[in-house]
């Protein structure tokens, strides 16, 4: 009979001067996207978020500066909110907020491109 390991998303802060944390998100993998994406200053991005079904986890991850732009409905008004960023970002939504979100794109103010690794986790459902 074969063991089956649960995908997990982890994040854990620790070390001197700080409030240790340690979060992780398991779930029964349904769906899911890992690719890469590249941006420049010219550029805006989207992100291919719409064909995984109960999303569980997103991970954005480069080496460089860059900003993904969630735009959602909030009060019958579409919103940008753009979120600078450069290392990890991990976005943990609900069914609630990606029924809000329109769009999630990726921009970077680099004259070249820069390379965006996107992860995108979706969970079955009551997982």
């Amino acid at each position: 009979m074969a063991v089956i390991t649960l995908p997990s998303v982890r994040t854990i802060i620790a070390g001197n001067g700080v409030t240790a944390f340690d979060k992780k998100a398991e779930f029964t993998l349904a769906e899911k996207m890992e690719t890469v994406l590249y941006v420049n200053s010219t550029t805006n991005v989207s992100v291919p978020y719409s064909n995984i079904d109960n999303i569980k986890s997103i991970v954005f991850y480069s080496e460089n500066d860059f900003t993904v732009n969630i735009t959602m409905t909030i009060d019958s008004t579409s919103v940008t909110v753009p979120i600078a960023t450069t290392g990890n970002f991990r976005l943990d939504p609900t069914s609630t907020f990606m029924t809000s979100v329109s769009a999630i794109t990726l921009q970077s103010s680099s004259t070249t491109n820069i390379s965006v690794t996107v992860n995108i986790y979706g969970a079955e459902l009551g997982s």
